[in-house]
């Protein structure tokens, strides 16, 4: 019979779906923790065994003289020596009803555990199992501590003979109130088969798991934790394949571990994601490659799939699959878009604007974005009034703050925005931002044009010079008054000098003399007063002598005074 390619290609699809869910040993998607943050992962346990120590456990009355007791107690501390030691441990016991309770902190009572387990005998008569489960379940409700995975192993030869009306269901319905995402329960039946109760009451519940060793063995206890607890593996759309590293954390005798992929959802659909390899060592970190086949069929949206560890027949070995997160559509596309925000700003020291933009994307813009924004010295910048980044879905806006803390007059500055996308999407490139300026003061013109102002300057020193200059004496003038008198009297000389005035003479009043230019000058003499110095007559205008007797005279050429003037200046050189 002859099926053509696409037969072919389902059948083969079949049968790996078929033989995929075969070789699994309790990864069951859907009832596990895929959906719990990697956030929210315990970070340690506490380990309660429960164990049978009914008279059964050491031979006493099965006919057969089979002792499992102490292989049990063996197991129990080779397994308790690969804890971890932030751990807690109870023991349970239980023969015609619970037994002592007793918890150890691993840190501290290691070796008290151990001679514990030394100490424990099986002398009991009879196997109430179910009364002592339900009594460790409600001191796990009442006593668990934050953060912290409970994992119960029960060990029995045994099956419940207690008369109390109480079943295995009333167990299990107690441990689905009470079980955390990440807990276990292994019901270990020793060398008989377990009972079918048993059997109906776990084998739907998430992390439960029956084992039936057989005569005189105890399975071997261990854990296997793969971490991280999620993967993102992005979007296969644009690509096929992805790598993610994974490490294998194992408590136990295993060396390597085998894993698979469980994904119901594309399975449905006909497609397969595969993983390489299939085996990983213990306790070391390993890359795994991710390919999605048959994608063609699969319709565009987001998935969920498990990454889970295949465990050995007859181990109780606890687990927790990894989640696997990844999208199959076309690339989520995000623009940020512009509401208010102007090409240009000015701000004074201290003002501040605000600008508003909003976060738009296509139909697979599902995912937020975060934005950030970069902000030279002296402009604060701020996003939704924080420092940022900050973290924007589509539809929803983005207030940025500018504020001028310092820029300086004239200075301008360009703050940016950073736009981060999930992976596998695109981004368009952000808006600019506005350029902030902070426009000039009075003073910073001053500061900025100041050679412009330079000849001003000058002028004005100058003429502050010259000011200056006249208020200081140029000469000192030594008057001698007429005879039979003569009076000798001295002055400063300061700018225009009325000598009647300066020396009290009441007839030389209106005569004036200055300094310019070095030299000093009779500037004015009134009709009636004749000046002469060295015999000769001066007139208005024209320069005096330093040093040399100014004379004073009437139009009667009687003298009214005599005037020296000497160079105040060149004396102070």
């Amino acid at each position: 019979m002859n099926y053509g390619p696409l037969g072919i290609r389902y059948w083969m699809l079949l049968f790996l779906i078929i033989a995929s869910q075969a070789i699994a040993q309790g990864c069951r998607p859907g009832t596990q923790t895929g959906s719990i943050p990697a956030s929210s992962v315990p970070d340690r346990v506490h380990y309660i065994f429960v164990v049978d120590t009914s008279g059964s456990m050491r031979g006493l009355g099965d006919g057969k003289g089979r002792n499992i007791f102490p292989k049990v107690k063996a197991e129990l501390k080779r397994f308790i020596e690969r804890l971890p030691p932030e751990s807690r441990v109870t023991i349970q016991t239980f023969d015609a009803g619970p037994g002592p309770t007793r918890t150890f902190n691993l840190a501290k009572e290691k070796e008290s555990l151990l001679r514990y387990i030394d100490g424990l005998e099986a002398n009991g008569s009879q196997t109430h199992l179910y009364a002592t489960l339900l009594k460790v379940l409600q001191e796990v409700e009442k006593s668990r501590q934050p953060n912290e995975v409970v994992n119960i192993y029960v060990f029995t030869d045994g099956q419940d003979n207690d008369p109390a009306p109480l079943t295995m269901e009333d167990v299990a319905r107690k441990y689905q109130v009470v079980r955390g995402p990440y807990d276990w329960l292994f019901y270990i039946s020793l060398g008989i088969p377990a009972p079918q109760e048993v059997k109906s009451a776990l084998k739907d519940l998430a992390n439960a798991k029956v084992l039936e060793a057989t005569p005189n063995q105890v399975p071997t206890l261990g854990e296997v934790q793969l971490k991280p607890s999620t993967l993102d593996l992005g979007n296969f759309w644009t690509s096929k394949e992805v790598r993610r590293d994974v490490r294998a954390e194992v408590r136990g005798p295993l060396q390597a571990i085998r894993i698979q992929v469980q994904a119901p959802s594309l399975e449905q659909a006909g497609a397969l994601l595969e993983v390489e390899p299939t085996q990983i060592p213990a306790n070391r970190t390993s890359t795994l490659t991710f390919r999605l086949r048959n994608g063609e069929s699969l319709p565009p949206g987001t998935y969920t799939a498990w990454l889970c560890p295949e465990v050995p027949e007859g181990a109780a070995v606890g687990f927790q699959e990894v989640s696997l997160k990844f999208s199959f559509h076309p690339p989520a596309e995000y623009t940020l878009v512009p509401f208010n925000a102007p090409e240009t700003l000015s701000l004074r020291p201290g003002e501040r604007a605000e600008l508003v933009y909003k976060l738009q994307g296509n139909a697979w813009a599902k995912e937020p974005v975060s934005v950030a924004v970069e902000a030279p010295k002296g402009l604060k910048a701020t996003l939704n009034d924080q420092e940022g980044p900050v973290s924007l879905l589509p539809g929803e806006e983005l207030k940025v703050t500018l504020e001028n803390t310092g820029l300086g007059g004239g200075n301008t500055a360009l703050p940016t925005l950073r736009v981060s996308a999930p992976e596998g999407s695109t981004v368009q490139e952000p808006p600019s931002l506005p350029r902030v300026t902070q426009p000039l003061s009075l003073w910073d013109w001053l500061r900025r044009f100041w050679w412009l102002w330079l000849p001003l300057l000058l002028l004005l020193l100058w003429l502050l010079w010259r000011w200056w200059q006249s208020r200081q004496p140029w000469g000192e003038g030594v008057f001698i008054s007429a005879p039979p008198e003569c009076k000798e009297s001295k002055e400063p000389l300061k700018g225009i000098v009325d000598v009647g005035k300066l020396f009290k003479e009441e007839r030389l009043e209106g005569v004036k003399v200055s300094f310019r230019k070095g030299r000093v000058y009779l500037d004015r003499t009134p009709g009636d007063v004749k000046v002469e110095q060295e015999g000769f007559m001066v007139e208005d205008g024209e320069h005096l002598e330093w040093e040399e007797k100014i004379t004073f005279r009437s139009l009667d050429k009687e003298e009214l005074g005599t005037l020296t003037i000497r160079n105040q200046r060149r004396r102070k050189e």
